[in-house]
Parts: C-alpha cells; sequence; structure tokens
C-alpha cells in the first residue's frame, strides 16, 4: 500500500534492510530480507540500500559488531549504531545532512 501511496503521491520511496543481532551473530548476509525486499525494489524500480554488509564484515567478529552498536541484551541500536546508520543513509539516499 506504500509503494501504491508514493506511484499516486509521486514521492520517492526507498526500502532499507538491516540484521538483527541474531543474523550478525550467525554471519547471515544473504537472508530472506536481503533476498525478498531486493527482489521487491527491483522489480519496481525503487533503491534498495542492504546494509547487511555493513554489520557483517571481514573487518570485526560479531562479538564485536553486536557490543558496540546495539543495546546490551536489545536489538536495537545504541547511540553509535543510530550514527552509523544515520551516516549511512545519508551518504547512500543523498539525504541533506542537516549538521551544516
Amino acid at each position: 500500500m506504500l509503494y501504491e501511496l508514493s506511484v499516486e503521491k509521486q514521492f520517492e520511496l526507498s526500502i532499507v534492510v538491516y540484521p538483527w543481532p541474531n543474523q550478525i551473530w550467525h554471519r547471515d548476509l544473504d537472508s530472506r530480507q536481503v533476498f525478498h525486499w531486493g527482489n521487491w525494489s527491483e522489480d519496481r524500480g525503487l533503491r534498495f540500500v542492504n546494509l547487511f554488509p555493513l554489520f557483517i564484515n571481514k573487518q570485526n567478529s560479531s562479538e564485536e559488531v553486536i557490543k558496540q552498536l546495539f543495546i546490551e541484551g536489545d536489538v536495537h541500536w545504541n547511540n553509535e549504531g543510530h550514527a552509523l546508520i544515520a551516516d549511512t543513509l545519508i551518504e547512500n539516499l543523498d539525504i541533506k545532512d542537516g549538521r551544516d
């Protein structure tokens, strides 16, 4: 319905997917979310931003990433996690920063 509204009202819609801690722990880069929403976005000509590689990479262990970017024992990002996501989305979605 949101896609249909974006077409009707002529606003740009982008799809962003990101992993939960469990997916980071298991290093699940090819999750069903990436597959489904990537294909769905492509079929509709929408911008798709896959944040899984941002969290799952060779530089950091799963444990380090979860400890650094999430509230302890929770699936929500901490301040550092939110800052990383904001910077990444600003870069990938051509968003005016507002911090100037």
